[in-house]
């Protein structure tokens, strides 16, 4: 298996398949809703996260973020030293959506000195855009996948002002093609420089990528720089991924006719880790899983695994750090985000006080309201956060948030998209 450069810039003839997860339709023209509405619940202060919106960004808190009319969507966050940040995924284009990086200032502005106008089209391949991460010189580093005669993985760098860098690949992009349908969401470096993707090819099979600074395969990582674990049975997915505390790898996604939560880990070499679980593989039965896309690593090394349950409400898992689940937290293991409702985590952080904050969305389509939530370390919703643990609220439309991020003051920053009349603009909001 090998990583190819990448050889053009022309798009595909054939017609690109819809996006991946949870993108609905958006709803009829109607009148534009106002952005910033009046908070639901006074939280309490401390260490970390308030979880109140921060009204000197953006506008109430919010600011969006399109190139026109059309469908947008931000799935990746990073936030840079200047509390500045960059947020990447898909964007409209006068031919078609396609992969893309936008910079928000720490006010809450679009950047129009990145990139072009304020945006940076990763690769012109009708891709999407699903995780982003900095290295130690600022250089930002993204990963997606775009549809070419199948699907591949793709890992574009950057520099701080949306210029692609031409030290890294071809032209400052790098196809991952290590099988069918070749997928990446999730991407950081190593103290080394190393950089890591990771993602997923063909339907049973996950992947982890080892690249050097220069673009080329780290052949010292798994095998010839890429790490495969097959899924332990049936249909899987790894959604999302961390970096573990030992230089290796933690990815999570779900099982899905078996109704599972899935949660692999790699050591730094890119094998599997014999420690975790079965062969490195760790599975979540009960509840029944809908699906997973949040994974967290706590101050301890524990694992947090955030999924959808089949009976509506999201939960959070608690592993040790052998992969058995930690019945100390929660109710044996994890905790629910409500009793009904439709809730979904997309991402889960620890903040200072050692307590998770979830951030995703309740509901679907025009219904769907910003979701997030925070739990004490011992698995219970924090009663001094929100309305019992939980805020939800509409941020101008149907609202979706996926990825999250702490800023240098110890803000939450999020990112994700609104369905809003004819058209879908990402959003970026920051909490306090």
């Amino acid at each position: 298996m090998a990583a190819a450069l990448v050889a053009s810039c022309g798009r595909p003839p054939e017609p690109r398949p819809a996006p991946a997860p949870v993108m609905v339709s958006a709803p009829e023209p109607e009148p534009e809703p106002e952005a910033a509405v009046e908070e639901e619940a006074v939280v309490a202060r401390g260490p970390g996260l308030e979880g109140r919106l921060d009204d000197s960004f953006g506008r109430g808190g919010v600011v969006r973020v399109a190139r026109g009319p059309g469908e947008h969507r931000f799935s990746g966050i990073v936030a840079l030293d200047d509390d500045s940040m960059v947020v990447v995924g898909y964007a409209r284009f006068a031919d078609g959506s396609d992969m893309a990086a936008a910079r928000v200032t720490k006010d809450g502005a679009l950047d129009e000195s990145f990139g072009d106008h304020g945006f940076l089209r990763i690769g012109k391949y009708r891709g999407f855009g699903e995780g982003v991460a900095r290295d130690a010189k600022g250089r930002l580093l993204a990963v997606g996948y775009f549809y070419a005669k199948g699907v591949n993985g793709l890992v574009a760098r950057f520099d701080r002002h949306g210029v692609l860098d031409p030290s890294f690949g071809r032209s400052g992009l790098v196809v991952v093609d290590a099988g069918s349908d070749d997928r990446l969401n999730r991407v950081w470096v190593r103290k080394d420089g190393t950089i890591i993707a990771v993602g997923h090819h063909s339907s049973d099979k996950n992947m982890a990528v080892a690249l050097r600074s220069d673009g080329s395969l780290e052949p010292s990582f798994g095998q010839g720089g890429i790490g495969v674990v097959a899924s332990p049975g049936g249909t899987a997915y790894v959604t999302r991924a961390v970096p573990a505390p030992d230089g290796g790898v933690i990815a999570a996604g779900y099982l899905t006719a078996e109704h599972q939560g899935l949660v692999i880990r790699l050591d730094a070499n890119g094998k599997p880790d014999a420690s975790f679980g079965r062969d490195g593989v760790a599975v979540v039965e009960r509840p029944r899983v809908g699906s997973a896309w949040a994974v967290g690593v706590d101050a301890e090394g524990r694992v947090l695994l955030g999924v959808n349950t089949d009976v509506g409400p999201a939960a959070v898992f608690r592993l040790r750090k052998d992969g058995s689940m930690d019945t100390s937290f929660g109710k044996n293991g994890y905790a629910l985000s409500t009793r009904d409702g439709m809730d979904q985590f997309y991402d889960l952080l620890a903040d200072p006080a050692g307590r998770i904050v979830g951030v995703g969305f309740r509901g679907l389509a025009e219904d769907a309201t910003a979701l997030w939530a925070r739990f004490t370390p011992e698995g219970e919703l924090d009663p001094a956060f929100g309305k019992g643990g939980i805020v939800s609220r509409p941020l101008g439309g149907g609202t979706f948030l996926f990825d999250a991020d702490w800023d240098s003051q110890g803000r939450l920053v999020a990112c994700g998209n609104v369905l809003q009349g004819s058209g879908s603009p990402g959003i970026v909001a920051r909490f306090r």
